[in-house]
């Protein structure tokens, strides 16, 4: 089972503290972001309790996980207290997107229908797998991933909180 930050009203979770790096007190963040500047140029991020987290420097790590100076933390010691916190930012503290473009938070539980309109389960999460973005959905049976592509995910309404996916939905209950 794949642990989700808590949901914050009004907020956006854009990254999870997940352990330390070096011994000057870097910590590493699993980013919810695609811009990993952002958690220095778009706000003071904050915890889920409602604390400044001030993030001085990023730079980019392995693996996806961003590289962070962080105020509370200037040595590893402090740095491995920090594993486990998740960052967020208000809604409106974020750039606008594009049409047809997404935080992956936003689709969190959304219900997903098939071209025909019948239910095809719950969106649990999204996570990016380096390729595209993975959607986690429950279906009455089991948990699906299906990739997040055009042939796939045919048109997602926020408003209405739905998804539509295409036939080849049915082709990943099997795997």
């Amino acid at each position: 089972m794949h642990k989700l930050p808590p949901k914050k009203e009004g907020y956006l979770c854009i990254g999870v503290v997940v352990g330390a790096h070096g011994i000057k007190g870097e910590v590493k963040i699993k980013p919810f972001i695609n811009d990993i500047n952002g958690f220095v140029t778009y706000a003071v991020p904050e915890t889920y309790e409602g604390t400044a987290y001030l993030v001085k420097e990023v730079r980019q790590g392995p693996k996806g996980i961003v590289l962070a100076k962080v105020k509370a933390a200037t040595t590893r010691t402090e740095a491995e207290a920090q594993k486990g916190i998740a960052l967020y930012l208000q809604v409106d503290q974020l750039p606008e997107l594009e049409t047809d473009e997404y935080y992956f938070a936003q689709l969190e539980g959304l219900d997903v229908v098939k071209e025909d309109g019948s239910s095809f389960g719950k969106l649990l999460y999204v996570f990016d797998n380096g390729a595209h973005p993975v959607l986690n959905i429950r279906t009455g049976r089991k948990e699906v991933c299906l990739p997040f592509t055009e042939d796939v995910v045919l048109s997602v309404d926020l408003d209405t909180k739905k998804m539509v996916v295409s036939e080849m939905a049915d082709a990943f209950l099997d795997i």
